[in-house]
């Protein structure tokens, strides 16, 4: 599966990509429609797997509890349900990268928090391949939720450190697709959604489109916007999602025994400790330090690639301080795989061509069940041995089927 370039042209306010200031265009990777399908066939069982394992966890303990064992902080702790709702895993972005040219699975992140949507379906959209539309599906999906609770009103409070200057014309599309499901979306900042809950205190629908860490880093009210357990208002993809989405959970031996024999690779992961932990893999701390050629190192508590640790682009004292930080907070040691690099292009407004070739990591939306579209964040040649995504510098765009084009 070898993806290769081809040139597009986005309006720039369509999508969030703030990382190549004066960028005007780039482009979309491409692979055969038969890759596209076999991609989705080989994604799919593993965010199943990562489901059944959250849920198979759960029936044995208090999801409270469960969240303390995997590491969460008491920020996110107390704003755990009591119970999953039925549709608590039907959003899903599974992170991958190709390694010669095989799908290696590295993390799951549920819920619709989940950045890059918008970008993908722009880019892909530009492209040709129309069929590609993750932010339009979720979009009607959570109309579709919304109509079932009984609403005609679907509410997105804006995060106040967005870089977006033109939400209206960003969410354009978001807007268009639940309007067509009959849900009116009403986009308003964090403090006049806490203001109009104040002088009407109904019940509402909302979907949450932070992450509550970036939330709770930077002192957001989160009980004035009636982000509570058992609050008047119904949050779509809730706190219960940072369960499947903890990185803990690959280390489960639940979740080693779900996962298929003939599906996409995922690395062989332990939680580094010198302590059993009764159905998760460990791997001791003395050990740990001698795989730096070898290991990567992701605390469970973050998320955006902070705190992540690759072996094989750091220096022996970054992974010695790393390993030890790893045994005080918790934290999974993964396999390395070398991430495969694409051929990309940016054109900028003076008319000049950056053409290079850097390591490529990709995000998979599913909704419930289903692949609808895959996100590409294209690095730089000096992200080699790093971790890939977004808020590193990476290039947001698609990779979509060449039937598209």
């Amino acid at each position: 599966m070898i993806p290769a370039f081809h040139p597009t042209d986005v309006d720039p306010r369509i999508t969030a990509d703030i990382t190549q200031p004066g960028r005007q265009a780039g482009g979309v990777l491409t692979i055969e429609p038969a890759e596209y399908r076999k991609l989705g066939e080989q994604l799919r069982p593993v965010q199943d797997a990562f489901a059944r394992t959250a849920a198979r966890l759960a029936a044995g303990t208090s999801i409270g509890q469960l969240g303390a064992d995997l590491g969460l902080g008491s920020e996110i702790r107390d704003l755990l349900p009591s119970t999953f709702a039925p549709f608590s895993f039907d959003l899903l972005r599974l992170d991958f990268i190709l390694s010669d040219g095989v799908p290696v699975v590295l993390e799951a992140n549920y819920g619709a928090a989940v950045g890059g949507s918008i970008d993908a379906e722009a880019h892909a959209a530009a492209a040709g391949a129309p069929a590609a539309a993750p932010n339009t599906s979720r979009m009607q999906w959570a109309a579709q939720r919304a109509r079932e609770l009984g609403h005609d009103e679907l509410f997105l409070p804006m995060w106040p450190w967005t870089h977006i200057t033109e939400p209206l014309t960003y969410f354009a599309s978001s807007r268009a697709a639940t309007e067509e499901a009959g849900v009116e979306l009403k986009i308003l900042s964090f403090d006049a959604f806490a203001q109009l809950r104040r002088d009407d205190p109904r019940p509402r629908v909302a979907l949450r489109l932070f992450a509550t860490l970036d939330a709770v880093r930077r002192e957001v009210d989160l009980a004035s916007l009636g982000y509570v357990p058992g609050g008047e208002v119904t949050w779509l993809q809730d706190e219960a999602v940072a369960i499947p989405s903890n990185k803990a959970l690959m280390a489960s031996t639940v979740f080693r025994q779900l996962l298929p024999a003939n599906g996409a690779v995922v690395p062989a992961s332990q939680l580094v400790g010198d302590t059993p932990r009764p159905g998760f893999l460990v791997q001791g701390e003395a050990l740990v330090g001698s795989r730096r050629h070898e290991g990567v190192l992701k605390p469970t508590s973050d998320h955006g690639g902070t705190g992540v640790v690759v072996g094989p682009g750091a220096t022996e004292a970054d992974w010695t301080a790393a390993t030890e930080a790893a045994g005080r907070d918790l934290t999974v040691i993964q396999d390395f795989y070398p991430t495969d690099e694409a051929q990309f292009a940016n054109r900028y407004p003076d008319g000049t061509t950056e053409v290079f070739a850097g390591p490529v990591s990709y995000g998979a939306y599913f909704v419930a069940g289903h692949m609808v579209g895959v996100l590409a964040r294209v690095g730089s040649p000096q992200m080699r041995n790093t971790a890939v995504n977004g808020n590193t510098g990476a290039v947001l765009t698609a990779l979509v089927p060449r039937e598209g084009q």
